[in-house]
C-alpha cells in the first residue's frame, strides 16, 4: 500500500478487526487514540482497530507499507470463514 504525503492525515478510523503494518519505505505517523508513533522503514505495528487510529506519510515521497488486517472480530467474518454444519 502506498500512502501519499498529505493524504489521510485527518481521517480517523474505528472498526472491528486487528491490523498489522510494516513500513517498507518512507516514514509514517501512526496515531492510536492519544498516542502518536513515528515509524521508519523496518518498523512495524499491531493494534486492535477499535482504537481510533489514523496514518499519515511524513516524507514528501510518501510511505510504502505492507498492510494486513483480519475480519475475525467482524460480522463480515462469515463471508470468509467456512460455515459450520
Amino acid at each position: 500500500m502506498h500512502v501519499p504525503y498529505g493524504a489521510q492525515g485527518d481521517l480517523v478510523r474505528v472498526h472491528s478487526c486487528e491490523e498489522w503494518l510494516y513500513v517498507l519505505s518512507g516514514r509514517l505517523r501512526l496515531v492510536l487514540g492519544e498516542s502518536v508513533h513515528q515509524l521508519d522503514a523496518g518498523d512495524s505495528a499491531h493494534f486492535d482497530s477499535l482504537t481510533p487510529h489514523r496514518i499519515a506519510a511524513t516524507d514528501p515521497a510518501g510511505a510504502d507499507l505492507l498492510f494486513v488486517h483480519t475480519l475475525l472480530q467482524s460480522a463480515a467474518a462469515g463471508l470468509c470463514l467456512p460455515q459450520e454444519t
